[in-house]
């Protein structure tokens, strides 16, 4: 779905959550308000890490093996700056995230970063506004940053 009208089930389902948010920018920091909840996973690379190399790589394919080893899927995925790269069809993790998907897990794309990253649209998922991730981020009750 590329249509940034048709919202999907975490954008309709958390507008109900009257929790205020704690936002963090660091990477690895996890913002908890609940238990129980699955998380919201914010990435915001096509790697882990402070460079580009092949431990940075290595450590984004055992986030994607660890996620898909949750009893749950994780509530969404959210891809910013440079791991819009992740949604195309020559991603290294694309098999890890359709069956993420398949598990129900949303995957979100920034609109500007695919415009700047990837001038192409995402094989999977949707891509929304920048405005639009800070205001699902506001509303989920587990974040976890890479």
């Amino acid at each position: 779905m590329t249509d940034s009208n048709k919202k999907s089930k975490q954008f309709s389902a958390v507008a109900q959550t009257a929790e205020k948010p704690v936002l963090m920018t660091d990477p690895m920091q996890v913002l908890s308000s609940g238990s129980g909840s699955n998380p919201t996973i914010v990435l915001k690379a096509d790697y882990i890490g402070a460079s580009d190399d092949a431990l940075s790589h290595q450590l984004l394919q055992e986030l994607m093996t660890g996620l898909l080893s949750l009893n749950e899927a994780p509530e969404a995925i959210i891809f910013y700056h440079q791991a819009v790269k992740l949604l195309l069809a020559d991603s290294p993790v694309i098999a890890a995230l359709k069956k993420l998907q398949q598990e129900g897990t949303e995957l979100v794309a920034c609109e500007l970063s695919m415009k700047t990253y990837a001038n192409n649209e995402p094989v999977l998922g949707f891509k929304v506004s920048f405005c639009e991730l800070v205001l699902q981020l506001s509303r989920a009750k587990n974040v976890l940053w890479f």
